[in-house]
């Protein structure tokens, strides 16, 4: 991994997590956790975030997608909102187990 992609890195952790400690904060129906898969190969266009939501909680998806996607581009790092998605644990475990 180059420096940069380092730092890049980095920043996506830092903005991911100070979301998921909002969320947590806010006690956001149905928020587990969240993460991110990206290949620095490709990067930003390979850059996806999922959020791992229980239950039926369409207020929390569309909360933490806006969430996701304003904290890394105050980071200057563009995800479009069709590249942060919202599943079950089961669903993420079962495409990336």
């Amino acid at each position: 991994m180059r420096k940069t992609d380092k730092h890049r890195e980095r920043q996506i952790i830092d903005a991911l997590n100070t979301v998921c400690e909002r969320a947590l904060e806010r006690s956001l129906p149905g928020f587990t956790w969240l993460t991110h898969h990206v290949d620095y190969q490709r990067f930003p266009n390979s850059l996806t975030v999922f959020c791992i939501v229980e239950g039926n909680a369409p207020d929390s998806e569309a909360w933490l997608v806006e969430a996701v996607c304003k904290a890394l581009r105050d980071c200057n790092i563009p995800l479009p909102s069709n590249r942060c998605h919202c599943l079950s644990e089961a669903s993420y475990q079962q495409r990336f187990g």
